[in-house]
Protein backbone atom coordinates (compact mmCIF):
# COMPACT_ATOMS: atom_id res chain seq x y z
CA UNK A 1 0.00 0.00 0.00
CA UNK A 2 1.80 2.96 -0.83
CA UNK A 3 1.91 6.05 1.58
CA UNK A 4 -1.02 8.55 0.50
CA UNK A 5 -3.63 6.00 0.32
CA UNK A 6 -2.50 4.94 3.62
CA UNK A 7 -2.48 8.46 5.13
CA UNK A 8 -5.23 9.17 3.38
CA UNK A 9 -7.30 6.33 5.27
CA UNK A 10 -5.74 7.23 8.39
CA UNK A 11 -7.06 11.03 8.06
CA UNK A 12 -10.32 9.96 6.95
CA UNK A 13 -10.54 7.06 9.80
CA UNK A 14 -9.66 10.53 12.63
CA UNK A 15 -12.27 12.50 11.43
CA UNK A 16 -14.73 9.96 11.54
CA UNK A 17 -13.45 9.28 14.84
CA UNK A 18 -13.45 12.83 16.27
CA UNK A 19 -17.37 13.15 14.56
CA UNK A 20 -18.19 10.20 16.41
CA UNK A 21 -16.85 12.05 19.73
CA UNK A 22 -18.45 15.34 18.95
CA UNK A 23 -22.03 14.00 17.74
CA UNK A 24 -23.74 14.05 21.23
CA UNK A 25 -22.98 18.04 21.31
CA UNK A 26 -24.96 18.70 18.47
CA UNK A 27 -27.76 16.88 20.25
CA UNK A 28 -30.30 19.56 21.06
CA UNK A 29 -31.84 18.26 24.04
CA UNK A 30 -28.36 17.04 25.60
CA UNK A 31 -29.00 19.36 28.40
CA UNK A 32 -32.79 18.27 29.07
CA UNK A 33 -32.30 15.51 30.90
CA UNK A 34 -31.77 14.81 34.83
CA UNK A 35 -32.91 16.54 38.12
CA UNK A 36 -34.33 20.04 37.82
CA UNK A 37 -31.77 22.33 38.97
CA UNK A 38 -30.53 26.13 38.94
CA UNK A 39 -26.91 25.26 40.32
CA UNK A 40 -25.90 28.54 41.55
CA UNK A 41 -29.01 30.48 40.36
CA UNK A 42 -31.78 31.84 42.10
CA UNK A 43 -34.09 29.39 43.48
CA UNK A 44 -36.96 31.32 45.13
CA UNK A 45 -38.95 31.26 41.78
CA UNK A 46 -37.98 28.30 39.29
CA UNK A 47 -39.70 27.42 35.93
CA UNK A 48 -39.42 24.87 34.26
CA UNK A 49 -40.41 25.00 30.34
CA UNK A 50 -39.55 24.48 26.51
CA UNK A 51 -36.56 21.79 26.66
CA UNK A 52 -36.70 21.72 30.67
CA UNK A 53 -39.71 19.60 30.46
CA UNK A 54 -38.27 16.97 28.51
CA UNK A 55 -36.83 16.18 32.65
CA UNK A 56 -40.57 14.52 32.92
CA UNK A 57 -40.08 11.37 33.84
CA UNK A 58 -42.17 8.20 32.63
CA UNK A 59 -42.97 5.08 34.98
CA UNK A 60 -45.45 3.49 35.96
CA UNK A 61 -47.28 2.64 32.66
CA UNK A 62 -47.44 6.39 31.87
CA UNK A 63 -45.56 7.90 28.15
CA UNK A 64 -44.11 11.17 28.12
CA UNK A 65 -43.28 12.11 24.43
CA UNK A 66 -41.66 15.74 22.90
CA UNK A 67 -39.95 16.55 20.12
CA UNK A 68 -36.84 17.78 19.44
CA UNK A 69 -35.26 20.79 20.54
CA UNK A 70 -37.44 23.94 21.80
CA UNK A 71 -40.96 22.71 22.57
CA UNK A 72 -43.91 24.61 23.86
CA UNK A 73 -45.20 21.07 25.78
CA UNK A 74 -44.73 17.92 26.33
CA UNK A 75 -47.20 15.15 26.11
CA UNK A 76 -48.01 12.81 28.97
CA UNK A 77 -50.15 10.08 27.92
CA UNK A 78 -51.27 7.75 31.33
CA UNK A 79 -51.44 4.26 31.25
CA UNK A 80 -54.71 2.43 30.86
CA UNK A 81 -54.87 0.28 34.00
CA UNK A 82 -54.92 1.86 37.76
CA UNK A 83 -52.26 0.21 39.81
CA UNK A 84 -50.97 1.19 43.23
CA UNK A 85 -49.30 4.80 43.14
CA UNK A 86 -48.93 6.13 46.08
CA UNK A 87 -45.58 7.64 45.82
CA UNK A 88 -45.06 10.52 43.78
CA UNK A 89 -42.20 8.86 41.71
CA UNK A 90 -44.52 6.21 40.42
CA UNK A 91 -45.60 7.45 38.00
CA UNK A 92 -44.44 10.22 35.37
CA UNK A 93 -42.81 12.91 37.51
CA UNK A 94 -39.87 15.92 38.03
CA UNK A 95 -36.78 14.71 40.42
CA UNK A 96 -35.40 17.94 42.04
CA UNK A 97 -31.64 18.25 41.90
CA UNK A 98 -30.03 18.49 45.71
CA UNK A 99 -29.53 22.16 45.04
CA UNK A 100 -33.75 22.64 45.05
CA UNK A 101 -34.19 19.67 47.71
CA UNK A 102 -32.15 22.29 50.34
CA UNK A 103 -33.56 25.75 49.17
CA UNK A 104 -37.11 24.23 49.21
CA UNK A 105 -37.19 21.96 52.91
CA UNK A 106 -38.45 23.65 55.50
CA UNK A 107 -39.83 26.98 53.78
CA UNK A 108 -43.57 27.03 52.02
CA UNK A 109 -43.49 26.10 48.38
CA UNK A 110 -46.47 26.87 45.93
CA UNK A 111 -45.87 24.61 42.65
CA UNK A 112 -48.24 26.32 39.65
CA UNK A 113 -48.59 23.41 36.61
CA UNK A 114 -49.80 24.67 33.61
CA UNK A 115 -51.68 21.70 31.81
CA UNK A 116 -54.14 20.94 29.00
CA UNK A 117 -56.30 17.97 28.16
CA UNK A 118 -56.39 16.66 24.81
CA UNK A 119 -59.19 16.13 22.84
CA UNK A 120 -62.48 18.10 23.26
CA UNK A 121 -63.15 16.89 27.10
CA UNK A 122 -61.62 17.97 30.15
CA UNK A 123 -59.40 15.34 32.17
CA UNK A 124 -58.78 14.98 35.52
CA UNK A 125 -55.17 14.77 37.09
CA UNK A 126 -53.62 14.66 40.39
CA UNK A 127 -50.46 16.16 41.52
CA UNK A 128 -48.20 14.81 44.52
CA UNK A 129 -45.38 16.49 45.79
CA UNK A 130 -43.13 13.78 48.00
CA UNK A 131 -39.65 15.05 49.95
CA UNK A 132 -38.90 11.36 51.12
CA UNK A 133 -41.91 8.17 51.69
CA UNK A 134 -42.68 9.13 54.57
CA UNK A 135 -43.29 12.78 53.78
CA UNK A 136 -45.57 13.43 51.00
CA UNK A 137 -48.41 16.00 50.58
CA UNK A 138 -51.74 14.50 49.34
CA UNK A 139 -52.83 13.75 46.25
CA UNK A 140 -54.47 17.01 44.76
CA UNK A 141 -56.92 16.56 42.63
CA UNK A 142 -57.95 19.03 39.46
CA UNK A 143 -59.82 19.30 36.25
CA UNK A 144 -57.65 20.31 33.31
CA UNK A 145 -59.62 21.33 30.28
CA UNK A 146 -58.52 20.99 26.38
CA UNK A 147 -58.14 25.47 26.68
CA UNK A 148 -55.61 25.14 29.98
CA UNK A 149 -56.28 25.14 33.33
CA UNK A 150 -53.66 26.44 36.30
CA UNK A 151 -52.96 23.68 39.06
CA UNK A 152 -52.12 25.24 42.78
CA UNK A 153 -50.25 22.89 44.99
CA UNK A 154 -48.74 24.03 48.49
CA UNK A 155 -46.66 22.30 50.49
CA UNK A 156 -43.78 22.80 53.16
CA UNK A 157 -41.66 19.68 52.39
CA UNK A 158 -39.36 18.72 55.62
CA UNK A 159 -35.52 19.72 55.34
CA UNK A 160 -33.17 17.56 53.94
CA UNK A 161 -30.07 16.07 55.96
CA UNK A 162 -27.19 17.39 53.64
CA UNK A 163 -26.18 14.22 52.99
CA UNK A 164 -29.74 12.72 51.15
CA UNK A 165 -30.13 14.01 47.77
CA UNK A 166 -32.50 12.69 45.18
CA UNK A 167 -35.73 12.39 47.55
CA UNK A 168 -37.78 15.24 46.47
CA UNK A 169 -40.33 14.17 43.07
CA UNK A 170 -43.19 16.60 41.88
CA UNK A 171 -45.59 13.49 40.58
CA UNK A 172 -48.52 13.07 37.93
CA UNK A 173 -50.95 10.55 38.20
CA UNK A 174 -54.64 10.01 36.38
CA UNK A 175 -57.86 10.54 38.14
CA UNK A 176 -59.85 6.98 37.70
CA UNK A 177 -61.90 8.76 34.91
CA UNK A 178 -59.00 9.67 32.92
CA UNK A 179 -57.42 6.44 32.82
CA UNK A 180 -55.49 6.34 29.10
CA UNK A 181 -56.01 9.86 28.28
CA UNK A 182 -53.66 12.38 27.11
CA UNK A 183 -52.45 15.51 28.95
CA UNK A 184 -49.85 18.40 28.27
CA UNK A 185 -47.54 19.89 30.53
CA UNK A 186 -46.63 23.52 29.37
CA UNK A 187 -45.39 25.19 32.52
CA UNK A 188 -43.90 24.15 36.23
CA UNK A 189 -42.90 26.85 38.13
CA UNK A 190 -41.63 26.31 41.95
CA UNK A 191 -42.03 29.73 43.77
CA UNK A 192 -40.70 30.05 47.73
CA UNK A 193 -43.22 32.15 50.08
CA UNK A 194 -41.32 35.12 51.32
CA UNK A 195 -39.84 34.39 55.21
Amino acid sequence: MNDRLFFGRAILAYLGLVGIALAPLADPDRHCTGSISVGEGARDHVVVEGCDLKRLVAAGGDRVTAGKGEIDAIALRFAEVLFNRDGANSGAHFRLGADLEQAFGGRRLEILVRARADGAEDAAIELSYEADPRNRSDWTKAIVTPEGSDIRLAVTPPPNPPDVEGVDFLGFRPSLESLGRQIYIERVEFRLAPN
